[in-house]
């Protein structure tokens, strides 16, 4: 808290400048820096810690700024501005401490706290703390102090401040000793300040031929500190990604037993019906009537077996979407024909079983033809397919203009979905009918997100579903992976 001066009052490069420049540059920088730090998750603490930097900057700027020749009455004023700053630096030690043990202060830290404030405060009255202007001259290194004599008062509260660091000082030794090696910087970063702090007593009172070696103390202390705290920050992270990918595969196996579960189960019934078929082919020589029935039986579990796999490959691989600029009434067209050849064989499917209504104004769309024309036959498919259906699927495709997006909607009149079904029709392998796989509407979905668009649910009104598959307009890039 004194004022270095070259005693030729020429050159401003000497040992206490570069001490005072260095620590208030750093303390500025791990200001800012715990600041920006401080706004992550489980790192508040670092917020105090910025104070107590940036009030380590400010105190060795006010050495490295008074190096010059002032007048007497201004390096009087300029003490009384460091011994403002010592206590709002202890203050803001207190504070760091109590937010890094995720707790408030005690009765007594803030008695410390408060008293250590008021005797900032008495630092801006005349003649309390400090009296006359006084050069103090170190001659074995060449420099001259501007200093202030300090009074009665003054020296009281400098050891003030010094005691009451000790608590957090003897308390950072007290974990240390109980084996927490994170104390470690704080105790050696504390006991050097506390040591610095001493010194200047004594210098100031004219015993100790050493020059002020408080900017050297908050120095060493921000350093110590913020590298324990860079140490402790990358072994969280460490921990942090190791718990992830422990997590990560803790979810994969749950998935893939989740999954195994529900494949097995659906598996296992047409498997079940094939096998009866089989051995009552084998063991009761039906007639040939009986065995084409059986037959017809053990070719429809093939079968949905064969879609189960199917559409599980179809649910499982990565796709890349290949964007391209695409006539909408043709993909649809071409969506309708290919679902209408896929159910052919449909007794319940006529010529008047799918009506499409295209806007005369839908534009053209960048997306890939191949999966947009995959996702509405699933929808479509899964239309004819709905319970209580009396009349046609309606397909529609227009354009949202204020969501600046595509529609295409599938319509029927059937069931519906039962309410407290909504938010599952999307889950893989749910599903409401006997032969289905639930896996239809996932793959969907996943096309619709592959777009940055969705797939959107809404009852029919009269009763029956509408899914809307929603793309946006305009170019989403020329490949993507979903």
């Amino acid at each position: 808290m004194r004022y270095a001066l070259p005693r030729s009052g020429r050159s401003c490069v000497n040992p206490i400048f570069s001490l005072s420049a260095a620590a208030c540059l750093l303390g500025l920088f791990f200001a800012g820096f715990s600041w920006f730090m401080s706004r992550a998750p489980g790192l508040q603490q670092l917020n105090a810690f910025g104070w107590s930097c940036l009030t380590g900057a400010a105190y060795a700027a006010c050495n490295s700024v008074m190096l010059a020749p002032v007048a007497p009455e201004v390096g009087v004023w300029t003490c009384r501005l460091s011994m403002v700053i010592a206590g709002l630096h202890g203050a803001s030690w207190f504070f760091y401490r109590a937010a890094r043990e995720h707790r408030s202060l005690t009765r007594l830290e803030q008695g410390l706290v408060a008293g250590g404030l008021g005797g900032a405060l008495l630092a801006l009255i005349p003649n309390a703390l400090y009296s006359d202007a006084w050069e103090h001259h170190i001659p074995w290194l060449g420099i001259t102090y501007q200093d202030a004599r300090a009074t009665t008062l003054g020296e009281l509260c400098f050891a003030y401040f010094a005691l009451a660091l000790c608590v957090p000082f003897f308390r950072s030794v007290r974990a240390l000793c109980a084996g927490d090696r994170t104390e470690l910087a704080d105790t050696v970063g504390m006991g050097l300040l506390l040591l610095a702090g001493v010194n200047d007593g004594l210098v100031s009172s004219g015993v100790s031929p050493l020059p002020y070696l408080l900017d050297l103390g908050y120095l060493l202390l921000i350093c110590s500190v913020a590298a324990s705290l860079a140490a402790r920050f990358r072994a969280t992270t460490i921990r942090l990604v190791q718990a992830q990918a422990e997590l990560l595969k803790h979810e994969r196996l749950a998935a893939l037993g989740e999954m195994s579960a529900v494949v097995a189960h659906e598996v296992r019934n047409p498997v079940a019906v094939i096998f009866n078929a089989l051995a009552t082919i084998r063991k009761q020589s039906p007639s040939e009537s009986q065995r084409a029935e059986l037959l017809a039986i053990v070719e429809e579990e093939a079968g949905r077996l064969n879609r189960m796999v199917s559409n599980l490959l179809e649910f499982a691989k990565p796709r890349y979407v290949a964007m391209s600029l695409v006539d909408l009434p043709k993909s649809v067209t071409s969506a309708v024909q290919g679902a209408s050849a896929a159910r052919a064989g449909d007794p319940t499917h006529g010529a008047a079983s799918i009506v499409v209504r295209i806007a005369e104004d839908l534009p053209p769309l960048h997306c890939d033809p191949e999966l947009v024309r995959q996702a509405l036959m699933n929808l479509i498919s899964n239309a004819l397919q709905s319970p209580g259906r009396r009349g046609p699927v309606v397909v529609e495709a227009a354009v949202d203009v204020p969501r600046n997006r595509v529609e295409l909607s599938v319509i029927d009149d059937g069931q519906g979905v039962p309410k407290e079904d909504e938010q599952r029709i999307f889950h893989p392998f749910f599903t409401t009918r006997p032969t289905g796989v639930g896996l239809g509407l996932p793959v969907v979905m996943r096309i619709a997100e592959a777009h940055g668009g969705e797939l959107v649910y809404r009852g029919t009104a009269g009763g029956g579903a509408t899914f809307t598959l929603c793309l946006p307009i305009g170019s989403a890039g020329s490949a993507a992976q979903s």
